[in-house]
């Protein structure tokens, strides 16, 4: 057990969470293309699961800010306790960006 705890925490320190992983880029430049539109019509509700720095996740916030009222959207982004931080830190820096299309 005391071996298994170790190994959780090596995982969460790797830093894989504070770098910016192409496929996360491609998901975000996917979400603002004229494609995603359809993909996104009506909903309402994302979850997202091991966000790290949040740029799949901003892409759809901002992407569900263009085509619903974002009060009536929720997107929540998710990681290891080690990365809330700087996933918190991203998210807030950038809110103003992620609703400037909505009308806000």
């Amino acid at each position: 057990e005391e071996e298994e705890e170790e190994d959780l925490e090596e995982d969460e320190d790797d830093g894989s969470n504070s770098m910016v992983w192409p496929t996360g880029a491609h998901m975000a430049q996917f979400l603002a293309s004229p494609y995603a539109k359809v993909l996104l019509q009506d909903k309402k509700i994302a979850l997202e699961l091991g966000s790290g720095c949040g740029v799949a996740g901003m892409g759809l916030i901002a992407a569900l800010a263009r085509e619903e009222d974002p009060r009536t959207t929720k997107v929540t982004l998710t990681d290891l306790p080690s990365a809330i931080s700087l996933l918190s830190a991203n998210l807030k820096g950038n809110s103003k960006t992620l609703l400037i299309d909505s009308g806000l």
